[in-house]
């Protein structure tokens, strides 16, 4: 983290609304592809983030270290997602996948539609907590240490579990390839 970051997460806390919308900047796309893996649904990906957001900026000032200010971030965002996957019990159709650009463009271009697809389809075959240590390490660059800190876990466990997740992920796919 460098040090302008660490000043406008100072200045947030001070309630400084244009250093958080700075930093807001600086993570949204993380933190929207985060929450469209998750909830798989746009909308309801859009909702979390906004939520989560609002609920970051409304207790910013009690952040009590300013250099974890993105694990804090995403650890709201992992929350509302939680929580709005919990209330809502959304089933998402392959139709609404399909019909959805933003599921097809936002990483990884060179993909061909169809692979993204069942690559997203894998993912969200994945326990909720599987699915959340993949997502937290793969779409949002956290390391296992970084990840049990937020999810409260042992780092070993969310080695673990990332590992066993992973291999299920290939195991999936490569079985999705042999198929079609």
């Amino acid at each position: 983290m460098d040090n302008s970051e660490l000043k406008l997460i100072h200045a947030a806390k001070n309630g400084d609304s244009g250093a958080f919308a700075a930093l807001y900047a600086q993570y949204a796309e993380q933190l929207y592809r985060f929450a469209l893996y998750y909830m798989r649904n746009p909308a309801d990906a859009e909702d979390a983030v906004q939520d989560a957001v609002l609920q970051a900026f409304r207790s910013v000032s009690s952040l009590r270290k300013e250099d974890s200010f993105r694990s804090w971030l995403f650890k709201i965002l992992c929350n509302v997602c939680k929580k709005k996957l919990t209330e809502n019990k959304n089933i998402i159709t392959d139709e609404s996948v399909q019909d959805n650009p933003d599921l097809c463009n936002q990483e990884s271009p060179g993909l061909d539609h169809a692979v993204r697809l069942t690559v997203r389809e894998a993912v969200a075959a994945l326990p909720p907590e599987d699915r959340q240590i993949v997502l937290l390490s793969v779409v949002a660059g956290y390391t296992s240490a970084e990840i049990a800190a937020m999810l409260g876990l042992n780092a070993a466990t969310v080695r673990s579990t990332k590992s066993r997740s992973l291999a299920r992920l290939r195991t999936m796919l490569s079985e999705e390839c042999k198929n079609g």
